[in-house]
């Protein structure tokens, strides 16, 4: 014959199982969301990936491929998009390049001000990893726009060709970001180590240049070739520094210059009307 629990027992029991159940507490990972590293002038990429913990932290893993054992890679948060290079936000572990991994907890900021993944999943600004050189230099070799600063992938570019007795030519590219703000990039072939070179969008074609500086480009570094700038205003110069989505950017009556060096800084040695430019998605 079955024996019958008694109910005060059943209860108790019932109670026992409800209270371990509700003293269980999940601080698994919850919701990720990942963004790619570009290498710069390397072979250094990978991703980043931040994963929302049920404990109210986020984890910040990176991976990156092209690292080397031996070397250590430093990895922060920056403010603003990594054209401008704004101030750092929060250290991250550094890279292991025998592995290319790091991970980090983070529920505050260098500055102890609280972020949550949410927050950090939107940040305006960027991730930057950089190696130590010589002399205490910390040398950037990836990069990843984070929050507003991504690209939407919506692009137009034109060509840069050569002025006078120059070899320098190129190519501009303009590439959409989240914001509707302009990530304006540029790369030539014929420049030198050791060159600087300024570079800007003046008003006006290249047949009929005006006066008027629509916008002071970062200098093409004449090592790589290349200079990178975030464009959201248009110069003091012009309209009083009003600001200029992509859209209207890609539209402008303007070219490029690109200039000699920073002392002959009236020699074009590369030019191309943004009129001439194509667009691509």
């Amino acid at each position: 014959m079955r024996k019958l629990i008694p109910m005060f027992l059943f209860s108790a029991l019932l109670w026992s199982c409800n209270n371990d159940d509700d003293a269980v507490i999940d601080d698994g990972p919850g919701e990720s969301k990942e963004f790619a590293i570009t290498a710069l002038d390397n072979d250094i990429e990978g991703t980043l990936t931040f994963t929302d913990m049920q404990d109210g932290s986020t984890t910040i893993d990176i991976e990156l491929d092209g690292t080397e054992e031996g070397t250590t890679y430093l990895a922060y948060l920056r403010h603003e998009s990594a054209a401008e290079q704004g101030d750092i936000a929060l250290s991250l572990e550094p890279v292991d390049g025998a592995t290319g991994l790091s991970t980090t907890t983070a529920t505050s900021l260098d500055d102890e001000t609280s972020i949550s993944y949410e927050d950090l999943i939107e940040f305006d600004g960027h991730l930057i990893i950089l190696v130590e050189g010589e002399q205490e230099e910390e040398i950037p070799v990836a990069y990843a726009d984070l929050g507003e600063n991504q690209l939407t992938g919506e692009s137009f570019s034109f060509d840069l060709v050569a002025v006078g007795d120059s070899e320098v030519n190129g190519q501009a590219i303009f590439e959409e970001r989240e914001s509707g703000e302009t990530l304006v990039s540029i790369f030539l072939e014929g420049t030198e180590e050791g060159n600087s070179h300024p570079a800007q969008i003046r008003v006006g074609s290249t047949e009929n240049e005006t006066e008027e500086l629509g916008v002071a480009l970062n200098p093409v570094n004449g090592g790589t070739g290349k200079s990178l700038t975030h464009v959201a205003n248009l110069d003091q110069q012009t309209q009083d520094g009003q600001a200029i989505t992509y859209e209207e950017l890609i539209a402008l009556d303007g070219h490029i210059n690109i200039y000699l060096s920073q002392e002959e800084n009236e020699t074009v040695i590369a030019q191309g009307n943004i009129s001439d430019g194509t667009s691509e998605e």
